[in-house]
């Protein structure tokens, strides 16, 4: 499963649940209704009639003065909610089942943090965040670039530049991860390769899909926006789950 088809499925999901009822986006059922009497907020569609964006949902407008919401917000706030420990911790027999066991924003404020950081989780597992075009890893080594390194329980691909100790943590470990003898990214982050998105390590499976291909110039550089992709995952999940949520 790649970052794109994961950001498709959960979209798929809570499209299929929370969105379910809504008859063009005019009807306020379940979760949004809620939202809207909880907060004080009006949902509306992402245009009007005439096609227009409304301003009262534009990114550049103040939290404080937003009276509004759309099924953009309802997605970027639940795909938050979905990214936090806390939450997948409490619900973790629900999940196993389904996404729909999605609680209420506490309040008007938390509702909008987590939209932002949604949105932000959102665009970068699509690739699409301007964040994924500043590389943290380097691939230094001229060669064939075919991927022949086969990853085994003894031989993982990933040889960290120091071990974690005491004074290094883990979370601080880099390395480098070998596509064959001689060719490698360097400076991955221990907990990109080591992430998980939707039951898959999205850093190990791209290049366990690749065994035998020659990898391009665009599929170097693509490499790397997934891994800071998965590194922007992990502080971003940190800052949600300092949010309190119902």
């Amino acid at each position: 499963m790649t970052l794109g088809e994961y950001v498709e499925l959960i979209t798929n999901k809570l499209q299929s649940g929370i969105f379910a009822s809504i008859d063009n986006g005019n009807e306020k059922t379940g979760i949004v209704n809620q939202i809207a009497k909880k907060l004080d907020l009006t949902f509306v569609p992402d245009k009007d009639s005439d096609g227009n964006v409304c301003f009262a949902n534009s990114t550049e407008l103040r939290d404080d003065y937003k009276t509004s919401f759309a099924p953009i917000d309802i997605l970027d706030y639940n795909y938050a909610v979905l990214h936090s420990q806390n939450y997948r911790e409490k619900y973790k027999e629900f999940l196993k089942i389904d996404y729909s066991k999605v609680p209420y924003p506490k309040n008007v404020d938390a509702f909008w943090e987590l939209v932002k950081w949604g949105g932000q989780l959102r665009q970068l597992h699509l690739l699409e965040s301007p964040k994924t075009e500043n590389y943290i890893t380097s691939y230094p080594i001229d060669g064939d670039n075919v991927v022949t390194r086969k990853m085994t329980k003894d031989s993982m691909g990933f040889e960290p530049n120091v071990i974690a100790t005491s004074q290094v943590p883990h979370n601080d470990v880099a390395g480098k991860v070998w596509i064959n003898d001689t060719q490698y990214f360097d400076n991955v982050p221990q907990i990109a390769w080591e992430f998980y998105i939707g039951g898959y390590q999205p850093a190990q499976k791209w290049l366990m899909d690749r065994q035998g291909c020659t990898l391009t110039f665009e599929d170097i550089l693509h490499y790397q926006k997934i891994i800071v992709a998965l590194t922007e995952t992990h502080r971003l999940m940190g800052i949600i789950d300092a949010i309190k949520i119902e």
